[in-house]
């Protein structure tokens, strides 16, 4: 490792990643390209377009289909191109070849992930559990049959599972007249059912609360984290998550998270203007020259004059890069760097100094979860865990945050830590 101007760098190594998941000639191309650009060296399937120009035969596919499990064996990853969150049949037996392997698995759409606890974990992937009941929420009313899923347990391990079915019901009564659940919780009655998914959701019972219940089949553990994350953006650009900076490619800004010290939530800058492009966003920007090449020093101005919060740069934990590629604004490869860095004032909220239109930003106090959910970028959902595991070595309450409600409305006034006592 490095060190530059209280940066760290990541040494730089180019991993092989292997596409799969799609017979799309398009969504491949895209994937290679946005892949190619972020310095990755890509192995891509035999794409559809080919069979349109030449005759494939019996022993051809045949060659073919010992082709592409060789190429997961060469690669340091997998990255599974899924459009609209979709998993074709045949990527399934991909997923858990990589899987097998110790391989890491990264989505092009990236999958809906659900946290659990350890021996929920454990009974799912021996599949003695294979349906999981939630309150049906902006995150789970995406999820369709054929959909990936990600769980992780409280020990920081994760697997991979598809949806088989989704029910959903208009109460919690309802939802578990319908399921079994011992397919829940293994030897479980429905009065059981019903104890957990109080204590999992406090005063539920009884409630008119909508619900989901969600059969997977577990395609296997991940063994090791994930290298990259590859999204497409609404611009016709692409961002790809990397732990490491690419060589030759510049660094155009920073951006934070921002946590509290006593309730464990994130900031989330708000634009007032419900009609705005871009309602909410992480506090960041460009670097300046009075910042003198210092990332975190980008990110504390930032914070300081679009937030009015005070953060400590040498407190500042950088979590990796977005290589983003193909934006309009700016068509060449470019980076931008992301920390996680624990507020230590609140100022009284003001306009924003180097905004042209001289705009007051609200702020957004929440869990991650909501946060990434605000933020509407799937982007952010590749480094919730970096996120997490950053503050967690920093001792920052994110697992466990002050309940809903307070300050999540936008409140713009003005907060100290005089103030503890209104957060709890």
């Amino acid at each position: 490792m490095a060190e530059t101007d209280g940066v760290r760098w990541s040494a730089f190594h180019t991993e092989i990643v292997a596409l799969c998941g799609s017979r799309s000639a398009e969504a491949i191309q895209q994937a290679e390209m946005d892949l190619s650009l972020a310095g990755k060296i890509v192995l891509a399937p035999f794409a559809l377009a080919h069979l349109a120009r030449a005759a494939i035969g019996q022993k051809e596919r045949a060659v073919l289909d010992g082709l592409h499990p060789a190429k997961i064996d060469l690669a340091d990853e997998i990255v599974v191109v899924n459009p609209d969150g979709y998993l074709v049949e045949f990527g399934y037996d991909e997923i858990v070849y990589a899987l097998s392997l110790g391989k890491p698995v990264s989505f092009a759409e990236a999958p809906v992930t659900m946290r659990l606890r350890s021996e929920f974990f454990d009974a799912m992937l021996a599949g003695t559990k294979t349906v999981e009941v939630r309150r049906l929420d902006f995150k789970r009313s995406r999820v369709r049959p054929a959909h990936a899923l990600r769980f992780e347990s409280e020990d920081g391990r994760s697997l991979l599972a598809r949806a088989i079915a989704v029910a959903k019901a208009p109460t919690p009564s309802s939802l578990i007249e319908s399921v079994d659940p011992e397919c829940v919780v293994p030897g479980a009655d429905r009065e059981d059912l019903m104890a957990l998914l109080d204590e999992m959701y406090p005063g539920i019972a009884g409630s008119s609360t909508p619900m989901v219940a969600i059969t997977v089949s577990v395609l296997g553990e991940e063994r090791r984290p994930s290298l990259v994350r590859n999204y497409r953006l609404a611009s016709g650009g692409s961002v790809t998550w990397s732990d490491s900076l690419p060589p030759s490619i510049p660094v155009a800004g920073a951006a934070g998270w921002l946590v509290d010290r006593f309730d464990g939530r994130v900031l989330v800058r708000c634009e007032a203007d419900e009609e705005a492009d871009r309602r909410f966003s992480l506090p960041g920007g460009r670097i300046e020259e009075a910042d003198g090449d210092d990332l975190a020093v980008t990110l504390a101005r930032e914070a300081a004059e679009e937030s009015q919060v005070e953060i400590d740069p040498k407190a500042a934990v950088l979590l990796g890069y977005q290589i983003v590629t193909g934006h309009p604004r700016r068509p060449g490869a470019h980076a931008k760097a992301r920390f996680l860095a624990p507020i230590s004032l609140y100022e009284p909220i003001g306009p924003d100094p180097d905004d042209p239109q001289g705009r007051t930003f609200r702020r957004f106090m929440t869990d991650i979860d909501r946060a990434v959910e605000l933020l509407g970028d799937r982007s952010c959902q590749c480094e919730r865990s970096a996120v997490r595991a950053a503050a967690r070595a920093l001792g920052l309450p994110v697992d466990d945050p002050a309940p809903e409600g307070f300050r999540d409305g936008g409140d713009p006034g003005p907060l100290d830590f005089g103030d503890r006592q209104a957060r709890l």
